[in-house]
Parts: C-alpha cells; structure tokens; sequence
C-alpha cells in the first residue's frame, strides 16, 4: 500500500505526462515531512521546464530560528568564481524567525500576458504586504553594480521596500564598491533586467516573517546537516553538481587563500570572513544545545570558540598579506586551516554521538 507522500509524487508525476500552459500547485507538499516536502517541491521545479508554475505553499518550515538562517552545510563551487556559501535567502534579513514562502516560475512569453508588463506593482503589493521579493535579474541594468551597462550578468536580488516619490525600490546587496549596503533599484531599471534576462524562466519568491509561530526543536534535521557537513556531501537534490559541500568545502576556501598568497592576486576576504561567521554561528548552535540540555559536554563549546579563533586569524592573515605581500603568509594559512578542520572533526563527531543518544 502506498503512503500519502507517495500517492502526492505520483498525483504531480501525472500532471506532467500532458502539456499545459500554466500550473498551479496550492499546497502540493503540506502533508509530507521536511525532506519530503523538498522532494517534490524540487521535482516540480525540475519538470516544469516548458510551463508556466506557480507554487504557493503557507507552510510554517520546521527549521528552528537558529538553525534557519545559516546552513550548518555549505559549499564551494570552483566553476563559479570559487564562491563560499553557506546561507539561506533571509541571511539579509534583520531577525531570524520562521518564514512563510510562495514562489512563482513564469515562462518568458506569459510576463506580458499574466501582469501586462506591470510586475512592479506586484512587487509593490508584495512589499505592502509585507513579504519580502526575491529572484534573479541582469544587473547590466542595475545602477551601481560593477557589470552595470558593461555585461550582462545574472545574479540574485532582494528587494525590502519601495520609495513611490523617487520611483525605485530599496534593495541590499554588494555593490561595485564591494561593500554590502542599502541602495536604490529605480523602477524601470528593475523591470528592464527582467526584460532582458536570457534564463528559461522568470522566478520570483516572496518571503514572510511569521511572528506567531513558537519554537520546536528539529533533531533529525540537525543529525542529517552534521552528518551531511562531516561527511562532505548533501542530502538535498538543489545544487549537487560541480560544488564541493562541508569540510571539504572549508578546506577549499584555505587552499584558495593559500594559492592567491603565492599568485600575488587579489584576495576576496568576504569568504574568509564567510568562514569565520559558519564558525561563529556552529559555536553559536553548540551554547544553544548546552543550554537546552540537548548536549552534556561542555567542552564542546570550548572547541569550538578555539575553532572560532582560528577562523578569525585566517581571514586576519589575509588582510596581513594585501599590506606585506609575505610569502610565508600561505603556509601560515594552510596549517591553521589544517588544524580548524582536524579539531571540527573530532568534536563534532563527539556531537553526533550525543545527539544521536
């Protein structure tokens, strides 16, 4: 006999053995679990490759405040200018709650059909309401981004507020400047780089603070991110190709900033300083464990500050090398970072363990 979450996959599975225009999913995961729910919500996505989708989903996630913000996962991808993540879409946001999401996909042809070209006032009606915007755009349009009419580039944005007198949006992000800042999205610059993006769809995702909701503890999900964080990989179908996940991954940050030392290039501190913050929010999440009597050692906690420490001299050293340009910089960098993820791994080992009791 088949179990519910079954049955869903198979009722969306059949949905695209035909051609439609334009779907509508209300609610397609609100029965399943956390891992579930990203199955067939990314299954969904992945089919949809000629129709129009819009998925709209209320559903409070399980991921506690704490642990919804940042990943404990992250990853690094080679192919895209060597890039450290390891956040999720409220990094941006002032506080860290459980949110409400829809998101909606739009095929190129059907943005003039469905909002006759006015996506703005959507936009607007959104913020009105108080959900946040979210999605990709060509900053080649956006003023103040460093590909601004000089190469289209794809990129994410975010968008917080609006000013009707001054006809733009409010955003954050970096700039060419390379600082992370406020800045203004003029209304016509933003619908030109929806216009003009070369992608097969046009996603939009709107983001909610829910204020209501109380706190629940979530511990299969933070046994699988460890696991998943330890042993270098993912439990999740998003982004698996081309990107080195967890240890790995931080082992891939020092070995970029050891290589850029010794190639005189210049060294983007914003992941070694990614690093330090993944470091301070994983000792964050161990005082929270402790506290909460998930965990008994206490030692845990004072692994993981010396982690942090390490973290912070890392990325130090390499605001050290822009003003000496000393070789021996790289080698420095190389044992630390050595020895950050020798000490991650035995301790958090030791967390697995007990959590797992």
């Amino acid at each position: 006999m088949l179990s519910g979450g079954e049955k869903q996959f198979i009722a969306v599975s059949r949905l695209f053995s035909k051609k439609f225009g334009l779907l509508i999913f209300d609610e397609p995961s609100s029965a399943l679990d956390p891992f579930a729910k990203e199955r067939l919500n990314q299954m969904i996505f992945d089919r949809s490759n000629d129709t129009t989708s819009i998925l709209i989903s209320h559903a409070k996630t399980d991921i506690t405040p704490w642990l919804s913000s940042k990943f404990i996962n992250c990853r690094f991808s080679p192919l895209a200018k060597n890039i450290f993540i390891y956040y999720v879409f409220d990094r941006w946001c002032t506080e860290d709650k459980i949110l409400f999401q829809q998101r909606m996909e739009l095929l190129p042809e059907s943005y003039d059909l469905l909002f006759k070209g006015d996506i703005i006032s959507l936009f607007k009606q959104m913020l009105d309401l108080g959900w946040y915007v979210h999605g990709g755009y060509n900053e080649q349009c956006i003023p103040g981004k460093s590909s601004y009419q000089n190469r289209y580039y794809e990129h994410d944005y975010l968008l917080i507020g609006y000013d009707e007198d001054a006809k733009h949006f409010i955003s954050v992000g970096y700039l060419a400047n390379s600082k992370f800042q406020r800045y203004a999205i003029p209304y016509e610059c933003m619908k030109n780089s929806l216009a003009t993006l070369k992608a097969p769809k046009i996603n939009c995702n709107f983001w909610k603070y829910n204020d209501g909701d109380t706190f629940e503890m979530n511990n299969i999900r933070l046994v699988t991110e460890l696991e998943d964080y330890l042993n270098s990989t993912t439990s999740y179908s998003i982004y698996k190709n081309d990107k080195v996940w967890g240890i790995d991954a931080i082992k891939s940050v020092g070995n970029e900033l050891a290589a850029t030392c010794k190639s005189d290039n210049y060294i983007d501190h914003r992941y070694t300083l990614g690093v330090y913050e993944h470091k301070k929010f994983m000792a964050n999440r161990i005082e929270f464990l402790l506290k909460n009597e998930y965990l008994k050692d206490s030692d845990f906690l004072n692994v993981a500050n010396e982690i942090l420490k390490l973290s912070q001299t890392t990325h130090l050293l390499g605001v050290k090398y822009e003003f000496t340009k000393s070789e021996s910089i790289s080698t420095s960098i190389n044992e630390l970072y050595d020895r950050m993820i020798a000490l991650e791994k035995d301790y958090l080992r030791g967390v697995l363990l007990e959590l797992k009791k």
